[in-house]
């Protein structure tokens, strides 16, 4: 029979991944879909021990890690001891992450060539990005659109960007 695989959660509430690497207090520990445990970093501390190196050796048994959002530098860190961390499930239902083969979890490279749009045609669409300056510039460079209009909402505080290939607003419904 296969072991189930150990798991740690990153998450304020025992429901959902919502706590970024860096400000978990404790992980939830399962083995495959059972709570077996939390861990509290606390409880780990030995002396004036790096947190993150702290982090490493307590969850030393799991093969992954759910976070909310984690760094580079930790994420190689947790790498090099044998622990897939990543923040694939942000939000997500901890049941439903768990559910989730391993096998599906792994970071596919990115093609880095350019997609030909020139039979393409988008009439609207709507993100939510973090970084609009990125998401433009992935938008403009990888798939050739254009900025067809850069709005400001100082008053809600947010910005707005339409993009497309060629062309304005006109005839769009």
């Amino acid at each position: 029979m296969d072991m189930p695989i150990r798991t740690a959660v990153a998450s304020s509430d025992g429901l959902v991944i919502d706590q970024h690497f860096g400000e978990a207090e404790e992980f939830l520990i399962y083995d495959g879909p059972i709570l077996v445990e939390r861990r509290a970093i606390a409880d780990h501390t030995q002396g004036d021990e790096d947190r993150r190196d702290t982090i490493v050796r307590m969850l030393a048994d799991c093969a992954t890690l759910l976070v909310a959002k984690i760094g580079a530098a930790p994420k190689e860190k947790l790498a090099k001891a044998g622990i897939d961390a990543h923040d694939r499930f942000i939000g997500q239902d901890i049941p439903i992450a768990l559910a989730v083969p391993p096998e599906a979890c792994v970071a596919k490279p990115v093609d880095d060539t350019p997609v030909d749009g020139a039979g393409f045609r988008l009439l609207h669409t709507m993100l939510r990005v973090a970084d609009l300056d990125r998401s433009v510039d992935f938008y403009t460079k990888r798939l050739g659109m254009t900025v067809l209009e850069r709005r400001e909402h100082k008053k809600n505080r947010f910005s707005q960007a339409y993009l497309g290939y060629g062309g304005g607003f006109e005839g769009m419904t």
